[in-house]
């Protein structure tokens, strides 16, 4: 059976090394990794992590609220570098919207959360402190 391309027409990404292409692509050349000490609060480990900078100044917007948390933050941040959301819309203008693919991986950049909302967990050992809504901020699927 003949394989039929699929063009990727556009393209972004953000992570521990930088926010969009350019950073990245900098940091590979230089020799730089993303890795650093842990320094998310009221975590004591001792470790190294690959922190995305500025997630914590990054606003959810109001529709979407419910759903703030880090990877959410780390999501939105990402898909708004590279001329990204200018390239989906003219893809939904040329394509239309049944015709083309947005694909966006995460990490567990989430897990702080969850861990501090165990951590401070109330007298029942199903109520999670803090207001945490797993099924908005944490989905590991």
């Amino acid at each position: 059976m003949p394989i039929t391309p699929i063009p990727i027409t556009a393209f972004t990404l953000t992570n521990a090394l930088g926010t969009g292409v350019e950073a990245s692509l900098s940091a590979l050349q230089a020799g730089r990794n993303g890795l650093r000490s842990c320094d998310l609060p009221g975590v004591g480990l001792e470790t190294w992590i690959g922190r995305v900078d500025a997630i914590e100044e990054v606003e959810i917007p109001d529709q979407f609220r419910a759903y703030d948390c880090r990877n959410n933050r780390l999501a939105y941040l990402a898909i708004q570098q590279d001329g990204l959301p200018e390239a989906i819309d003219q893809a939904v203008s040329r394509y239309g919207a049944d015709r083309i693919g947005v694909f966006i991986g995460t990490s567990t950049s989430g897990i702080a959360s969850t861990e501090q909302a165990y951590i401070s967990q109330g007298p029942e050992p199903t109520e999670l402190a803090n207001d945490l809504d797993m099924a908005k901020t944490h989905n590991v699927f």
